[in-house]
């Protein structure tokens, strides 16, 4: 489902998926039903609840029904048997009523709407082949008008489908993208009452936990103490994530979420795939634009990850993070005034970011202003006393400055609080030398020592 494709190719497909049902309908009297998953006969969720438990020959479903039928009546004012099995069927009892719509496109929106890695179909059935079980309310419901509703009734509890359209799992995302743009037909206009609501949100609410998971594991990551325990986590993630999606196809914040994960993971590539999954999904999806450009950036493609972050603000003005990123690309391209801009625009929308001083410090920094460098530092120090990092980048100002007490200082801070800043002193220097050649300045023996051991 999380290949990459050609949208105009996609959409190719799109359309000649409907071309074939249309084509294959439009000589005979039909009504359509879309499943997610392929089955072979087609049941009613009466049926599906025994099917499994009794032979079929010794069951008889009318009977059953009529059971539930007679116990209903004693919790209704209505008496017309179709309207009540009807109220039952929206309030998720069961019943031997079988959905159908007189429209293919619904249909191809329920064969999509679930199951992501698995191939749906749509069924056409002749209505000369169930005229005697057609079944329509006489005072239907608003979803029923909405979804263009049929019933099927069968005595037997299920029926055999008269021509089946099978849709490919890789085509469901991109036909309900299609049916969303072309027809307006989406989750909210097909469950588009209370007792829709209900059925929906209980087809769904397990997506939602398994994406919640998803976001607790990524925290767990985000606090882990070494690579492993991270990794473990980000693995997790993953798979919640991923459980959400084969529940809810059309849940652009899991893969957006989902795609940060695999960043973090150092898997980019589909980090980038999921994050266009979920603009695919979700068009005006700022924060997907924003991680996407994290992607980038993290692959060294800082062109795209500028884009990115430039049409994230362009659908959020006010987003900070999106800011924030710009200047840490052009940082790093060394468009140090354009970062310096773009982390001042940070702490005007938020003046209690710390790590945004920290960032408009560094730029500074290596701008070659550090006095202005050190007040900055000193302003996220002061917002977040306990991020090691904010130190450590002050004692290497300090460096520059020649105070070699509070650069010493502020080293081992940093150090106590558990920055290997060794480490941190080379991923901006090659070595101790480099950095004396670079600001004309001489290390004493005892920082040198503390930047060089091992």
């Amino acid at each position: 489902m999380n290949t990459q494709s050609d949208p105009q190719n996609e959409l190719s497909r799109v359309l000649q998926k409907i071309c074939e049902i249309a084509e294959k309908s439009v000589d005979g009297d039909y009504i359509f039903r879309g499943e997610s998953r392929f089955y072979g006969k087609v049941v009613s969720s009466l049926y599906r609840q025994y099917e499994y438990d009794i032979e079929a020959d010794d069951f008889d479903i009318e009977f059953v029904q009529k059971e539930i039928l007679d116990e209903a009546r004693k919790y209704t004012e209505k008496t017309d048997e179709l309207e009540i099995l009807v109220e039952l069927h929206y309030h998720g009892g069961i019943t031997n009523l079988i959905e159908f719509t007189t429209d293919f496109h619904i249909a191809l929106f329920f064969a999509c709407d679930g199951a992501p890695s698995e191939d749906g179909r749509v069924i056409l059935q002749k209505r000369d082949s169930v005229v005697g079980y057609l079944k329509q309310p006489h005072e239907p419901k608003q979803r029923i008008i909405a979804q263009k509703i049929v019933f099927i009734q069968s005595p037997k509890g299920f029926i055999s489908p008269d021509e089946v359209i099978t849709i490919p799992a890789d085509l469901k995302l991109p036909m309900l993208a299609y049916l969303r743009k072309s027809h307006g037909i989406s989750t909210e206009i097909i469950h588009n009452d209370l007792h829709g609501f209900i059925r929906n949100w209980n087809m769904h609410k397990s997506a939602y936990t398994q994406f919640h998971r998803g976001k607790t594991c990524r925290k767990r990551a985000d606090s882990g103490q070494n690579w492993d325990e991270k990794l473990k986590w980000y693995e997790r993630a993953i798979v919640h994530y991923t459980e959400a999606l084969e529940l809810k196809p059309d849940f652009p914040e899991s893969y957006n979420n989902r795609g940060s994960v695999y960043a973090d993971a150092g898997d980019f590539d589909r980090a980038i795939r999921d994050h266009n999954t979920a603009m695919k999904l979700k068009p005006d999806y700022a924060s997907a634009y924003n991680n996407r450009g994290i992607a980038y950036y993290r692959k060294g493609d800082f062109d795209r990850a500028i884009r990115d972050y430039h049409k994230a603000i362009q659908l959020k003005p006010n987003y900070a993070s999106a800011y924030n990123n710009l200047g840490i690309a052009y940082r790093k391209q060394g468009e140090y005034k354009r970062a310096i801009q773009h982390y001042n625009t940070v702490i005007e929308l938020d003046p209690g970011d710390a790590k945004a001083y920290s960032n408009l410090g560094t730029a500074y920094l290596r701008k070659g202003d550090v006095d202005k460098a050190i007040q900055n530092y000193n302003m996220a120090i002061k917002l977040e006393p306990s991020f090691a990092g904010f130190y450590s980048n002050r004692g290497e100002a300090w460096l520059q400055l020649r105070e070699w007490k509070k650069a010493k200082a502020d080293l081992i801070t940093a150090k106590d609080m558990g920055i290997d800043i060794v480490a941190s002193f080379h991923n901006d220097y090659e070595s101790v030398e480099a950095f004396e050649k670079k600001n004309g300045v001489q290390l004493p023996e005892d920082i040198r020592a503390m930047l060089t051991q091992q």
